[in-house]
């Protein structure tokens, strides 16, 4: 038999916030989620609001996950991640690989970015 882990040590599921708590919380707005590459790519932007919040992007590698398949996206590509200061009012973005192109326009993803979720996004 396998015992479970304590409550105490499993990892807690990030909170989930609203666009509006998430700019509150991390500093950063979502500009939009889309395809490109053919939709083999999936093109995060996000606005920096809030410069010495938004560094907390950084502490946890994002994800998404598509809200329709359960696909979770989260490799970069070439590994590509914003490094140094962010700066209030610039547009930043990520660039995931869509694995076998399952997110589709139309979709909602959960965005999970610094440690919080923001669910019901729309995929352009």
């Amino acid at each position: 038999e396998i015992a479970s882990a304590p409550a105490s040590q499993r990892a807690a599921a990030p909170p989930v916030v609203s666009a509006s708590g998430l700019e509150q919380r991390m500093g950063v707005r979502i500009v939009h989620v889309a395809l490109t590459g053919g939709n083999g790519l999936v093109d995060l932007r996000y606005q920096v609001v809030d410069p010495e919040k938004a560094d907390a992007i950084h502490e946890t590698p994002p994800e998404m996950v598509d809200e329709r398949t359960s696909v979770v996206v989260d490799n970069l590509l070439m590994g590509h991640q914003h490094k140094g200061a962010l700066n209030a009012g610039q547009t930043y973005y990520l660039i995931f690989l869509n694995p076998g192109n399952l997110v589709e326009r139309g979709d909602l993803v959960t965005l999970a970015l610094g440690g919080l979720r923001l669910p019901h996004v729309p995929v352009g």
